[in-house]
């Protein structure tokens, strides 16, 4: 098993796909949410290593929930996943504390890279 993951994201049939990607490459997915309040909510509850949170949430935005998230799991690993690929959005995402960025065009096997570099521990630089 590579980590325990969260995967946070409004649509069912995304956290599905992702799931499935997840699970194929050894990973455990502990927990999914629909929004970002619930995201920080199981993040306490399950103790990810590695959370998958979509930008744009209801209740709470992928960046907001990234922040509580940080301060109540300091360890957790945050990926952001994305529609918007702007250099402005990769930025704020960075300037966030998020330790990685990928957008939802790129490939299954770079969201898969760098879950896995950032769970070793290394951030995007942007």
């Amino acid at each position: 098993m590579r980590g325990r993951v969260l995967l946070a994201d409004p649509h069912d049939q995304m956290r599905a796909f992702v799931r499935s990607l997840f699970e194929k490459e050894g990973w455990e997915v502990v927990a999914e949410a629909a929004d970002g309040q619930e995201a920080v909510e199981k993040s306490q509850s399950y103790n990810p290593d590695l959370v998958v949170l979509e930008l744009t949430m209801p209740v709470k935005s992928g960046v907001d929930a990234a922040a509580e998230i940080r301060k109540i799991r300091p360890a957790t690993k945050l990926l952001m996943f994305a529609i918007d690929d702007s250099a402005a959005v990769r930025d704020e995402v960075l300037r966030a504390g998020i330790d990685g960025y990928v957008p939802k065009s790129a490939a299954s096997a770079e969201l898969l890279s760098e879950a896995e570099r950032i769970f070793r521990g290394h951030r995007s630089d942007g």
